[in-house]
């Protein structure tokens, strides 16, 4: 995680940069850059599940909650990506950039990286209950989150906003990086939820 907040830090500012010299191309790249510096780092983190036969300390009960705890990390910090990439484009001078809407898709991205991280926090009570109940709800939420996410994806190419040279350009970037990023690592994650909760049911 320290080397993901790091890179969120200084893609952020290259972005910023590159939009105040008005460089589309070179915004994108360094939004890019960290959506695949998180999915890259997702894939590690769950391919390891993924085997014909897990090593037996990780099936165990516990484990689909775990992977779920980590998971929800990587999607509460892309979120706060999105929200901290929205605000230093649009609500600082630096940028020379204008958008009314700027500031409400930042609050409506820093809320859900507080919900991600509120299942974080949550999820690792030491009520069994609370836990269980955090662990049913891990596979509806990812298919709910990767659905959502796959949608807004579409939205965004069948609408023809991505070509638009108005003030929102780079909400755009914002919003085609991170919605891409949210879907795949919500997929990787429901893979993994799938996998080890059959792997938990079919324990004698």
């Amino acid at each position: 995680m320290p080397w993901l907040i790091a890179l969120l830090v200084v893609t952020i500012l290259a972005m910023m940069i590159a939009a105040r010299a008005e460089l589309t191309s070179a915004t994108s790249a360094f939004a890019a850059t960290f959506a695949l510096g998180v999915v890259a780092t997702s894939w590690r983190t769950n391919v390891g599940h993924w085997s014909a036969t897990p090593p037996a300390d990780i099936a165990t009960s516990l484990e689909p909650l775990h992977a779920a705890r980590r998971n929800a990390r990587l999607t509460s910090l892309t979120y706060a990506w999105a929200a901290l990439a929205m605000l230093g484009l649009y609500t600082t001078p630096l940028t020379g950039l204008r958008w009314q809407h700027g500031w409400q898709y930042a609050t409506a991205f820093g809320l859900l990286s507080v919900f991600a991280l509120a299942y974080t926090h949550l999820s690792g009570s030491r009520n069994a209950a609370t836990r269980q109940r955090l662990q049913r709800l891990a596979g509806p939420l990812s298919a709910l989150q990767a659905m959502l996410a796959a949608a807004g994806l579409a939205f965004l190419v069948m609408s023809g906003t991505l070509q638009s040279r108005r003030p929102d350009w780079a909400a755009n970037v914002i919003f085609l990086y991170a919605t891409l990023t949210i879907m795949i690592i919500t997929a990787v994650a429901l893979r993994t939820h799938i996998r080890l909760t059959r792997d938990v049911a079919d324990q004698p």
